[in-house]
């Protein structure tokens, strides 16, 4: 095992222990804010920026040091040669882990301990004494050397939820969830963002199997003793040797957690679980695992106690209740939590901007009866940095588009995004894709310059609030360039509400380059309209696009804020909102 992990560059010291601890003082330690729900059933939390590659290799040295493939790391041993700075950091670990299940680390819940599994041996399918179905699988896209099990087993029944951090990266060496619910997962993994792969779906018979042995108390695989069990468990091996389910793949730092309860304090028939046999020509695969378990006078209170304990662990997880706004769109959202660097999640709250735009299409859909479609029959509709993707679902909800997308650069957005979408049961009709402005890579149309792909691109773009801080407006521009065909019928719109630190110069001159046209919506007088309270009706009556000059735009765009050039309904004192200017892009 040593031999192996001395490629990494953290075993070669003799004393590998010491030598990581008189390198460092102190190490950055774990982070939760990059993390993301990829599963409800059971609940699967994924923290794929969990601990800094320099941390690992400190943790992975206190792992190996011993030279034992299981390893029990409590930072108040006495007998263990680490330093205090190492200490730190796996109380810090430990810590953000009890922090994200909801209950801090206590003295009846076993401290962190190691895993190695080393490279195969042998060859892909090779019998390894368990009940495997390989030879009937054909070859097996995954093989599981020691059977499933679910986290109850062994005597354990006070678990409630596993931690594993990975160490290393190792060629495969996934932990597999063949009975895990897919749904919502698979556009997760497709952004190649999180360290996850999805399968497919898991058969109903199968779900039966993992739920008939959890009731029969038989919690692993090479527990199945009557033929009744032994044939349950195939059904379960089967169906992971061909990758059903859902996955968290080995990656160096990253941490994922599984709860093997419900809510109600029961045990998870969908938590069935395993460690894949690691691949040859890598690195041995290394794990700290945290069983979180209850403690005994919560377990002997019964099962109210133990649900009732079970479900706070949960709570931070659960989605708030939804919000309904004045026009029927039902939706979630949550606190921007901040990051390490001091960033937010902005688009976790729905802002008055995007409630004004959405307004806006109710009002044209209303004008549109009398002076034809708002949008060409046939045609699909996209909504960048959407965050909530009310506005998008409003369109959906009007039916003026075949299909909707609505994007953010944020994995957690497009979880949020995704209950809101079903929430309005509008799945049949728009999507969620993880699109960022600066890589080129996640948009869905490379177009926009008179090619054939044009008629593929949409003809309706949306954003709201997309302009806002530095650095991000020459990538804006391209990513409107990319969806938005030359000379073709599609039209951007725009709600902007102007900050000083927004570089609005630069974009209007991007935009400009790229042949686009502005107008902006207003009044007789000249104010700008909008608004994200009221009747549609009320607020955009008598508006209508003017034209404006590229060589005077953000000049009167940062004027008309100066000067609160607005309408009633979009006054800048009403609730620290309005203040909202709304621009209408096409491309020459």
């Amino acid at each position: 095992m040593k031999e192996r992990l001395a490629s990494t560059g953290v075993m070669e010291a003799t004393s590998p222990v010491t030598a990581i601890g008189a390198m460092v003082s102190e190490v950055p330690g774990p982070c939760l804010s990059s993390k993301v729900i990829v599963c409800t059933d059971p609940l699967i939390i994924v923290v794929p920026d969990f601990l800094p590659p320099e941390s690992c290799s400190v943790l992975l040295n206190m792992c190996v040091g011993s030279g034992e493939h299981t390893t029990m790391l409590d930072p108040a041993s006495e007998q263990a040669n680490w330093s205090e700075s190492e200490r730190n950091l796996l109380r810090a670990t430990d810590g953000a882990i009890g922090e994200l299940t909801g209950h801090p680390t206590h003295d009846e819940e076993p401290p962190l301990s190691s895993l190695v599994a080393d490279p195969a041996v042998k060859g892909p399918g090779v019998d390894t004494g368990m009940v495997h179905t390989v030879a009937e699988c054909g070859a097996p896209s995954v093989v599981l050397p020691q059977g499933l099990h679910v986290d109850t087993n062994g005597g354990c029944p006070r678990r409630f939820a596993t931690a594993i951090l990975y160490l290393t990266t190792p060629v495969r060496g996934q932990t597999v969830y063949p009975v895990a619910a897919t749904d919502g997962a698979s556009r997760l993994a497709t952004s190649g963002v999180l360290p996850i792969s999805v399968g497919s779906t898991v058969c109903q018979e199968t779900v039966d199997a993992a739920e008939h042995l959890v009731r029969e108390g038989v919690l692993h695989t090479k527990d199945a003793k009557t033929p009744e069990h032994i044939a349950a468990t195939k059904h379960l091996l089967t169906d992971a040797g061909t990758g059903t389910g859902l996955a968290t793949c080995a990656r160096q730092g990253s941490l994922a957690v599984c709860w093997c309860r419900h809510s109600d304090g029961t045990e998870c028939a969908r938590s069935w679980h395993a460690g894949e046999q690691v691949g040859s020509g890598g690195d041995s695969k290394v794990i700290l695992r945290k069983f979180k378990a209850m403690p005994w006078d919560i377990w002997d209170g019964g099962a109210s106690s133990i649900a009732a304990y079970v479900r706070a662990t949960r709570e931070q997880h659960k989605p708030k209740k939804p919000r309904i706004t004045e026009d029927g769109v039902c939706y979630f959202q949550s606190n921007p939590y901040v990051r390490g660097d001091g960033s937010g999640l902005t688009g976790s709250v729905l802002w008055d901007a995007s409630e004004a735009l959405a307004k806006l299409m109710l009002w044209m859909a209303t004008e549109a009866a009398e002076t034809g479609p708002l949008l060409p029959v046939g045609t699909s509709a996209l909504e960048l940095g959407a965050g909530t993707g009310v506005v998008g679902l409003t369109l959906a909800r009007l039916g003026l588009a075949t299909s909707v997308v609505i994007t953010d650069r944020e994995p957690e957005i497009l979880e949020l995004q995704r209950l809101n979408i079903a929430a309005n049961g509008l799945g049949s009709k728009v999507t969620s894709h993880l699109l960022d402005f600066e890589d080129v890579s996640t948009y869905l149309h490379q177009g926009g310059d008179g090619n054939e792909q044009d008629a593929l691109l949409p003809g309706l773009v949306l954003a709201s609030e997309v302009l806002y801080e530095g650095g991000h407006a020459l990538a804006l521009a391209q990513t409107l360039a990319a969806h938005v065909g030359a000379g073709s019928f599609s039209a951007v719109y725009w709600s902007y509400r102007h900050r000083e630190e927004a570089p609005l110069d630069e974009f209007l001159c991007a935009l400009a380059t790229e042949g686009f046209t502005i107008e902006r919506l207003e009044d007789n007088s000249g104010r700008c309209v909008a608004g994200s309270r009221g009747t549609p009706q009320g607020i955009y009556a008598g508006s209508h696009f003017r034209s404006i000059s590229w060589n005077n735009a953000a000049d009167l765009m940062r004027e008309t804020m100066l000067k609160e050039q607005f309408s009633p309904t979009n006054g800048v004192d009403i609730g620290g909102d309005g203040g909202i200017q709304i621009l209408r892009l096409r491309r020459c």
